[in-house]
């Protein structure tokens, strides 16, 4: 890779201090790093993960995929984005250091039918390009820690590498399932920050876009529409499925989670009920070739 010039604003500094907020955020919340920091969230994500299936697919159709190309999918939790993409690539290797993430994940890959996803259990701050870790054409980092290192990602790719992440303004996880809990349990400073806060823009799609120029490559930016969902056959089952979200929650607090779940449901001609929340993601990929 060929070097390029200082850019006039360091973007990757501006980057570091907004992702060492979100992580000592973590901590607070008792998520921590390294091997196995997920295991406990793995149910969870898993549940969500279902949810955000059909929209995952607008997130991955903004690049092309060919039938022979290989996947590396860095953080890959429950296979959100491994399972679609091993339907359309010859092979998907899912990188994860939570175990928990990867039996999820390879539990959806047989759900799904498909024998070619290869789990890796690597922590990502541990990966060495051509080393521990080969390159692969496609390499997608989606709401990870491999975020924080476009190089490092670049030099793991051939073909493109894809970054997804929640857009500025746009409701991410703990936001969205915040709503269904909203006034279930008690409030501490850090959870009315999360409910009520929103991405600031001068440290969103921007600043993922410029660290990526400044470091020399020509990056793709689409913002599409995401969100979760699911039909239901009735609101109680509704409110039994949604509710193992955060399956503490007091028995006494379910008339306001019923009511908060009611706001996402909508009733179908069948007598069916769909939930639907909707959110917006941002998709920036980019060919690992540093141009001048």
């Amino acid at each position: 890779m060929k070097k390029t010039k200082k850019p006039f604003i360091n973007w990757e500094v501006l980057a570091q201090l907004v992702m060492d907020s979100q992580q000592d955020q973590q901590r607070k919340k008792g998520i921590g790093t390294g091997y196995g920091a997920w295991d406990d969230h793995a149910a969870f994500y898993d549940q969500m993960a279902k949810m955000e299936a059909r929209f995952t697919l607008n997130q991955i159709n903004c690049f092309d995929t060919d039938p022979y190309d290989s996947v590396l999918d860095v953080g890959c939790g429950p296979g959100r984005i491994t399972v679609p993409m091993a339907s359309r690539a010859k092979r998907v290797t899912a990188l994860d250091s939570s175990s928990k993430m990867l039996e999820y994940c390879m539990k959806n890959v047989k759900e799904a039918g498909l024998t070619n996803v290869t789990p890796k259990l690597l922590d990502w701050h541990e990966v060495e390009p051509g080393k521990n870790l080969e390159q692969h054409d496609i390499v997608i980092c989606s709401r990870s820690p491999g975020m924080k290192d476009i190089m490092k990602l670049s030099k793991l790719a051939r073909k493109y590498v894809v970054l997804i992440n929640w857009s500025n303004n746009a409701p991410c996880i703990p936001m969205i399932v915040g709503f269904l809990f909203d006034g279930t349990e008690e409030e501490d400073d850090e959870k009315q920050r999360v409910k009520y806060s929103c991405r600031d823009r001068r440290l969103g799609n921007n600043l993922l876009y410029n660290r990526i120029y400044d470091l020399g490559f020509n990056p793709n930016l689409k913002i599409v529409e995401d969100g979760f969902t699911k039909v239901f056959n009735s609101r109680e089952e509704a409110y039994e499925d949604l509710r193992r979200l955060r399956p503490n929650m007091p028995a006494n607090k379910m008339p306001i989670f019923k009511k908060n779940v009611d706001k996402f449901l909508a009733e179908n001609p069948d007598g069916s009920f769909t939930y639907l929340a909707k959110t917006k993601t941002v998709v920036v990929w980019w060919k690992p070739e540093i141009e001048e």
